[in-house]
C-alpha cells in the first residue's frame, strides 16, 4: 500500500499534453466537482491532478488535465462556465510537455499561516552546518529555542481551528487538532498517552531523528522545543519535556515525557 501524498504543486506525466484549468467557484454545492469532472471526461480530457479550496461557499478548483482528443479549449471553457455554481474559467497550456507546476497555489498556507516546503536534505544540511559552525551544544540549544517559538506559533493556529469547530477543552485541542496536524505537516506520526501528571508523546518516523542517525544520545531538540511551545500555549501552564527514547540513538521510535 502506498504511503503519503505528493505535494500537489507538481505534476509529471512525460509525453502528455498538459493543461491547467482554473475554475472559479461561486456556489459550493453538492455535486459540483462531479459535474465538472463529467464535462471534462465527455469532452476527452483526462484528469491528472486536481486541487480544491473553498471557504464560506466560494473558492477555486484547479485541474491539470491531459487532452486526449482534438476538442477546442474555448468550447470547453464555455461549457464549464455554464455549470451552476461556476464563475470564470481560464486555462494555461504547459510550455513543456509532461510538466505542470501550479504556481497558482502560491502562497502555501497552513492554519492561515504561510509555509514553505523544506526537503530532508535541506534540513540535514541545516543541522550539519549549524553544528559545525557553533558546536553541537550551541546548535542543540538554538534548535530547541527555534522549536519552542515555532510551537507557540503552531498552537495559535491549533486554537483557532479548535474554536471554529467548537472544541474548547485544552486536552481535546491537543488530541483532535495538534496530534493529527503533526503528521499532516510531515514531521512524524505522533501519538499521546495521558497519565497522572504527565503526557507521553511517541513519534514514529520522526523527521528530525532521521537526519541525525548515529547519535549516542537523544537528539531531537527541535521536536522537543515544538512540543514544549505547543503544550505550554494550549495548556496555559509551564511544562518540562524530556526525550527518553530517540530513533537517532538507535531506538525504534522517539518518546518524550512531558511533566505537567
Amino acid at each position: 500500500m502506498m504511503r503519503g501524498f505528493k505535494l500537489p504543486a507538481l505534476t509529471l506525466a512525460p509525453g502528455k499534453e498538459l493543461i491547467t484549468l482554473l475554475v472559479e467557484v461561486r456556489e459550493d454545492r453538492i455535486g459540483l466537482l462531479a459535474d465538472l469532472s463529467k464535462e471534462l471526461a465527455e469532452r476527452g480530457f483526462n484528469i491528472v491532478n486536481v486541487v480544491t479550496r473553498t471557504e464560506l461557499g466560494m473558492g477555486i478548483v484547479l485541474f491539470v488535465v491531459e487532452r486526449v482528443g482534438d476538442e477546442r479549449l474555448e468550447d470547453l471553457m464555455e461549457d464549464l462556465s455554464q455549470i451552476r455554481g461556476v464563475g470564470k474559467v481560464t486555462y494555461e497550456k504547459s510550455p513543456v510537455p509532461g510538466l505542470a507546476i501550479l504556481t497558482q497555489l502560491f502562497p502555501l498556507t497552513r492554519d492561515w499561516v504561510r509555509i514553505i516546503a523544506l526537503s530532508e536534505a535541506g534540513l540535514k544540511a541545516l543541522y550539519d552546518n549549524l553544528s559545525s559552525m557553533v558546536g553541537k551544544d550551541a546548535c542543540n540549544a538554538v534548535l530547541f529555542r527555534i522549536g519552542y517559538e515555532m510551537g507557540k506559533g503552531f498552537a495559535e493556529g491549533h486554537l483557532r481551528i479548535a474554536r471554529s469547530v467548537g472544541i474548547e477543552e485544552p486536552l481535546e485541542v491537543i488530541r483532535h487538532v495538534s496530534v493529527p496536524l503533526y503528521a499532516a505537516s510531515g514531521y512524524g506520526l505522533l501519538s499521546m498517552e495521558e497519565l497522572e501528571g504527565k503526557i507521553i508523546a511517541r513519534v514514529e518516523d520522526n523527521l528530525e531523528a532521521l537526519q541525525r542517525l548515529g547519535s549516542r544520545e537523544p537528539s531531537c531538540f527541535l521536536t522537543k522545543g515544538i512540543f514544549k511551545g505547543v503544550l505550554e500555549r494550549i495548556l496555559n501552564r509551564a511544562v518540562s519535556v524530556d526525550e527518553v527514547r530517540c530513533r537517532a540513538a538507535g531506538d525504534d521510535h522517539c518518546e518524550f515525557e512531558v511533566k505537567l
